[in-house]
């Protein structure tokens, strides 16, 4: 089976209703996908299970809850893509970390998202199911731009390592260091 994931706690700004909307409409055609939820249990959590069995999608929508970090990470490797619809996010590190295991993203265009993808993923609009119905499905069918994203994913994720965290942050002190005034001069 194929399937996409979103690894996420159930927090109302993580909008798991607009997912489940868009997966509902690829679900009816694509007889083989299927969605998996990972992470806990939060404030949103019973209206997740309810739109799940209300949408008829009980036998289509796994919700895992929190798994073994291994586990989430398996899952996210054999995705067809990591969907990820958040409303807001102040950086975002599980788009980088779907594409550091050669998974495409289609990530909202909300928060930080945009800055951390960088253009390595589909961005889509926070709250327009059918252009998450459309990214699903280009996902599914289309194995040339799926293969683009997981390069363009792939190259993305090399500038988010700690070797290249700590030389920009040594790079910002020796920068604000020739800033500085001398030991002659008195600072007001």
């Amino acid at each position: 089976r194929r399937w996409f994931v979103f690894p996420s706690f159930t927090w109302n700004h993580k909008n798991h209703a607009l997912l489940l909307r868009a997966f509902a409409v690829v679900a009816a055609r694509e007889h083989d996908v299927m969605l998996v939820l990972t992470g806990g249990e939060g404030p949103a959590e019973q209206h997740v299970r309810d739109q799940i069995v209300g949408m008829g999608l009980s036998g289509r929508v796994r919700r895992t809850g929190l798994i073994p970090r291994r586990d989430v990470l398996a899952i996210v490797r054999g995705a067809v893509a990591m969907t990820w619809p958040s409303r807001y996010e102040g950086f975002g590190l599980p788009i980088l970390e779907a594409m550091s295991l050669d998974t495409p993203v289609l990530s909202s265009d909300a928060g930080a998202l945009p800055e951390v993808a960088g253009g390595a993923a589909h961005l889509l609009p926070v709250d327009d199911p059918d252009a998450w119905v459309e990214g699903m499905r280009q996902m599914l069918e289309d194995g040339e731009e799926r293969q683009r994203m997981i390069e363009a994913g792939h190259a993305r994720v090399t500038g988010f390592t700690w070797r290249h965290t700590a030389d920009c942050i040594l790079d910002a002190y020796r920068r604000a260091a020739k800033n500085l005034p001398s030991d002659e001069e008195t600072v007001p």
